[in-house]
Protein backbone atom coordinates (compact mmCIF):
# COMPACT_ATOMS: atom_id res chain seq x y z
CA UNK A 1 0.00 0.00 0.00
CA UNK A 2 1.13 3.50 -0.10
CA UNK A 3 3.23 4.84 2.52
CA UNK A 4 2.33 8.53 3.23
CA UNK A 5 2.42 8.05 6.56
CA UNK A 6 5.73 9.52 7.38
CA UNK A 7 3.59 12.68 7.59
CA UNK A 8 3.42 15.38 10.23
CA UNK A 9 6.82 14.48 11.39
CA UNK A 10 7.06 18.23 12.71
CA UNK A 11 4.87 18.03 14.75
CA UNK A 12 4.29 16.75 18.66
CA UNK A 13 1.64 14.49 17.04
CA UNK A 14 2.93 12.79 14.68
CA UNK A 15 3.02 9.33 16.74
CA UNK A 16 -0.76 9.75 16.74
CA UNK A 17 -1.06 10.66 13.24
CA UNK A 18 1.37 7.84 12.26
CA UNK A 19 -0.72 5.01 13.65
CA UNK A 20 -4.31 7.33 13.27
CA UNK A 21 -4.27 8.99 9.67
CA UNK A 22 -4.17 5.80 7.25
CA UNK A 23 -5.96 3.45 9.37
CA UNK A 24 -9.05 6.53 9.21
CA UNK A 25 -8.79 7.51 6.06
CA UNK A 26 -8.63 3.99 4.34
CA UNK A 27 -11.24 3.07 6.18
CA UNK A 28 -13.81 6.13 5.25
CA UNK A 29 -12.78 5.63 1.23
CA UNK A 30 -14.22 2.46 0.93
CA UNK A 31 -17.02 2.74 -1.06
CA UNK A 32 -17.07 6.58 0.03
CA UNK A 33 -19.26 8.86 -2.20
CA UNK A 34 -15.63 10.51 -2.19
CA UNK A 35 -13.73 8.42 -4.51
CA UNK A 36 -17.38 9.11 -7.01
CA UNK A 37 -15.74 12.22 -7.25
CA UNK A 38 -12.07 11.60 -7.79
CA UNK A 39 -11.25 8.09 -7.56
CA UNK A 40 -7.75 8.21 -5.87
CA UNK A 41 -7.35 7.57 -2.32
CA UNK A 42 -3.31 9.31 -3.19
CA UNK A 43 -5.39 12.45 -4.14
CA UNK A 44 -7.87 12.27 -0.69
CA UNK A 45 -4.77 11.45 1.34
CA UNK A 46 -2.40 14.69 0.04
CA UNK A 47 -5.79 16.43 0.24
CA UNK A 48 -6.93 15.89 3.98
CA UNK A 49 -2.70 16.49 5.02
CA UNK A 50 -2.82 19.81 3.00
CA UNK A 51 -6.43 20.92 4.57
CA UNK A 52 -5.04 19.80 8.36
CA UNK A 53 -1.81 22.00 7.52
CA UNK A 54 -3.84 24.98 6.01
CA UNK A 55 -6.55 24.77 8.98
CA UNK A 56 -3.38 24.47 11.80
CA UNK A 57 -0.68 23.49 10.74
CA UNK A 58 -1.03 19.91 12.58
CA UNK A 59 -1.97 21.31 15.72
CA UNK A 60 -4.69 18.64 17.39
CA UNK A 61 -5.18 21.53 20.30
CA UNK A 62 -5.38 24.67 17.87
CA UNK A 63 -8.57 26.59 18.67
CA UNK A 64 -9.54 29.37 17.20
CA UNK A 65 -13.25 31.96 18.26
CA UNK A 66 -15.34 32.19 15.42
CA UNK A 67 -16.07 35.90 15.29
CA UNK A 68 -20.01 36.64 15.78
CA UNK A 69 -21.31 32.72 15.83
CA UNK A 70 -23.20 31.11 18.46
CA UNK A 71 -22.66 27.70 19.62
CA UNK A 72 -25.93 25.33 19.57
CA UNK A 73 -25.52 23.89 22.22
CA UNK A 74 -24.56 26.57 24.85
CA UNK A 75 -25.24 29.48 23.35
CA UNK A 76 -21.99 30.97 23.40
CA UNK A 77 -19.03 31.62 21.93
CA UNK A 78 -18.55 29.41 18.84
CA UNK A 79 -15.09 27.40 18.70
CA UNK A 80 -13.35 25.35 16.51
CA UNK A 81 -10.85 22.87 17.41
CA UNK A 82 -8.13 20.74 16.53
CA UNK A 83 -6.33 20.25 13.36
CA UNK A 84 -9.49 20.31 11.17
CA UNK A 85 -10.99 23.10 13.33
CA UNK A 86 -13.97 21.16 14.19
CA UNK A 87 -17.08 21.97 16.78
CA UNK A 88 -19.47 20.71 18.74
CA UNK A 89 -22.32 21.26 16.53
CA UNK A 90 -21.14 19.33 14.13
CA UNK A 91 -22.26 16.22 15.57
CA UNK A 92 -25.72 17.12 14.71
CA UNK A 93 -24.93 18.82 11.61
CA UNK A 94 -22.61 16.50 10.03
CA UNK A 95 -22.63 13.06 12.16
CA UNK A 96 -20.01 13.15 13.92
CA UNK A 97 -20.92 10.74 16.75
CA UNK A 98 -17.66 9.81 17.55
CA UNK A 99 -17.15 13.49 19.70
CA UNK A 100 -17.87 13.82 23.52
CA UNK A 101 -18.17 17.13 24.55
CA UNK A 102 -16.50 17.96 27.98
CA UNK A 103 -17.19 20.85 29.97
CA UNK A 104 -20.97 21.78 28.95
CA UNK A 105 -21.95 24.38 31.41
CA UNK A 106 -18.79 23.91 33.15
CA UNK A 107 -15.13 23.95 32.41
CA UNK A 108 -14.51 22.61 28.41
CA UNK A 109 -10.47 22.05 29.14
CA UNK A 110 -11.21 19.27 31.87
CA UNK A 111 -10.86 16.03 29.79
CA UNK A 112 -9.19 13.52 29.84
CA UNK A 113 -6.76 13.51 26.22
CA UNK A 114 -6.28 8.78 26.79
CA UNK A 115 -10.21 9.27 26.21
CA UNK A 116 -11.40 7.90 22.27
CA UNK A 117 -14.11 10.28 21.94
CA UNK A 118 -12.99 13.42 22.76
CA UNK A 119 -12.63 16.12 19.88
CA UNK A 120 -8.78 16.45 19.89
CA UNK A 121 -8.21 12.94 19.08
CA UNK A 122 -7.03 12.37 15.71
CA UNK A 123 -9.08 9.83 14.41
CA UNK A 124 -12.25 11.74 15.60
CA UNK A 125 -10.78 14.54 13.67
CA UNK A 126 -10.33 12.63 10.60
CA UNK A 127 -13.70 10.58 11.00
CA UNK A 128 -15.34 14.06 11.21
CA UNK A 129 -13.15 15.77 8.27
CA UNK A 130 -14.29 12.94 5.91
CA UNK A 131 -17.68 13.00 6.73
CA UNK A 132 -17.92 16.65 6.58
CA UNK A 133 -16.40 16.50 3.12
CA UNK A 134 -19.04 13.87 1.89
CA UNK A 135 -21.64 16.02 2.93
CA UNK A 136 -20.16 18.85 1.05
CA UNK A 137 -19.81 16.89 -2.40
CA UNK A 138 -23.67 15.61 -1.84
CA UNK A 139 -24.90 19.08 -1.38
CA UNK A 140 -22.26 21.49 -3.54
CA UNK A 141 -20.86 18.69 -5.66
CA UNK A 142 -17.31 20.26 -5.60
CA UNK A 143 -14.63 20.34 -3.01
CA UNK A 144 -13.99 23.79 -3.83
CA UNK A 145 -16.21 26.39 -3.82
CA UNK A 146 -15.62 30.31 -5.32
CA UNK A 147 -16.92 32.70 -2.79
CA UNK A 148 -19.32 31.04 -0.93
CA UNK A 149 -17.47 28.38 1.36
CA UNK A 150 -19.50 25.13 2.91
CA UNK A 151 -17.21 24.51 5.83
CA UNK A 152 -13.39 25.25 5.13
CA UNK A 153 -12.47 29.11 4.09
CA UNK A 154 -9.47 27.48 3.32
CA UNK A 155 -10.75 25.38 0.34
CA UNK A 156 -12.56 28.65 -0.83
CA UNK A 157 -10.61 29.80 -4.06
CA UNK A 158 -11.34 33.62 -2.92
CA UNK A 159 -10.31 33.24 0.03
CA UNK A 160 -6.74 33.97 1.27
CA UNK A 161 -6.07 30.77 2.81
CA UNK A 162 -6.55 29.27 -0.01
CA UNK A 163 -2.97 29.68 -1.36
CA UNK A 164 -1.88 28.21 2.25
CA UNK A 165 -3.83 24.79 1.17
CA UNK A 166 -2.94 24.96 -2.34
CA UNK A 167 0.98 25.17 -1.78
CA UNK A 168 1.32 22.83 0.22
CA UNK A 169 -1.31 20.20 -1.72
CA UNK A 170 1.00 20.82 -4.58
CA UNK A 171 3.82 20.40 -2.60
CA UNK A 172 2.59 16.78 -1.54
CA UNK A 173 1.69 15.75 -4.91
CA UNK A 174 5.35 16.77 -6.19
CA UNK A 175 6.67 14.39 -3.43
CA UNK A 176 4.49 11.45 -3.82
CA UNK A 177 5.08 11.57 -7.91
CA UNK A 178 8.68 11.45 -6.71
CA UNK A 179 8.42 7.83 -4.61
Amino acid sequence: MILLFLLFTSTAFSYQWKNEYKIVLDYHLTDSPLLNYRDDKIYWQSFFEALAWAESEFNLHSRYKEPGMKDYYTNGDLWSEGMFQLSQQDKMLHGCEYFKWYGLGGDRFRWNMSDTKHIFQARNQIHCAVRIMVNQLQKRGDVFTDGSPYYWSVLDKKNRGWIKFLNHFNNIQKRNKLK
